[in-house]
């Protein structure tokens, strides 16, 4: 065959006798899970088609047409995946599906889709009832990635071994859902660049030391360093004996610059979480 020769599949808007089975009438749509006993079916799930739908009708024999309803349960499931898969659908791990057929075989392949990374899982075991959406630990111990993700994690966990970080903005780390135990390291801390020797450390909150100071003598000029300066002289209140005293005045920006440029002690930030992987 050619690639030209392929046949594109005709779009269908929707599920064939989707407003039937949206209606949940049972004269109109079903189509029993086992061998049924009643007279009005002729189709089942395990059995197909009953046998009385081949005996000859009456008036010559006791057979009875295939009913209506079971027609369209049937065509209402043969079209039903095909809708969900031309829509966009993918299969993944569904609890309805893993109670109805007793767990997912080995060897089962599902897809897997978690904050940006799309990847397949394998199933080790048999009946497999282990529901790695929502529990993703589940991936590495009852499934593992296949196809191209066994390359790309191994790559990840080079890139992150244990005690490495991963900075996000996200409310959860999202390389837990691939490999690894990672944990949120406190918060409100900053980056700070080690020596290759002192990673993985704290270091106190701090401010540099602000000095200065001055020599009592009545004029006080000259003799004021660091932080104080001279502020003039006064009289009246503060001078002694009505004799002019020097105001003394303390300013931190002329012992350290970076005091007075900002009203707190906070450099321009971006607030992102940072988790450590432990394991």
């Amino acid at each position: 065959m050619l690639s030209s020769e392929l046949v594109t599949p005709q779009a269908m808007p929707s599920v064939f006798g989707e407003d039937i089975f949206s209606a949940t009438s049972t004269t109109d749509f079903e189509i029993p899970d086992a061998t049924s006993t009643s007279a009005s079916d002729t189709c089942v799930m395990d059995n197909g088609f009953l046998p009385i739908t081949s005996d000859p009708l009456p008036p010559d024999g006791t057979g009875i047409a295939p009913a209506r309803k079971n027609f369209n349960g049937l065509f209402y499931l043969s079209t039903d995946q095909r809708v969900f898969l031309q829509n966009g659908g993918y299969i993944t791990y569904d609890d309805n599906v893993a109670t109805a057929i007793g767990g997912y075989p080995q060897g089962a392949i599902l897809n897997y889709y978690n904050n940006g990374v799309f990847v397949q899982v394998r199933s080790l075991v048999d009946n497999n009832q282990y529901n790695f959406v929502s529990n993703p630990s589940y991936i590495g111990t009852y499934w593992q990635y296949v196809s191209g993700a066994p390359v790309v994690i191994s790559i990840l966990e080079q890139i992150y071994p244990v005690g490495a970080i991963y900075i996000g903005t996200t409310s959860t780390c999202p390389m837990a859902a691939l490999f690894g135990t990672w944990e949120l390291v406190a918060e409100n801390r900053a980056l700070w660049t080690g020596n290759g020797t002192n990673a993985n450390t704290t270091i106190a909150a701090g401010l540099p030391n602000i000095t200065g100071g001055f020599i009592g003598d009545n004029e006080m000029a000259g003799t004021t360093f660091g932080a104080f300066y001279n502020g003039g002289t006064v009289t009246g209140a503060g001078a002694q004996n009505d004799t002019p005293a020097s105001r003394i005045r303390f300013d931190a920006s002329r012992s350290i610059s970076i005091y007075g440029s900002s009203n707190t002690v906070q450099p321009p930030a971006y607030v992102v979480n940072v988790w450590r992987r432990t394991a």
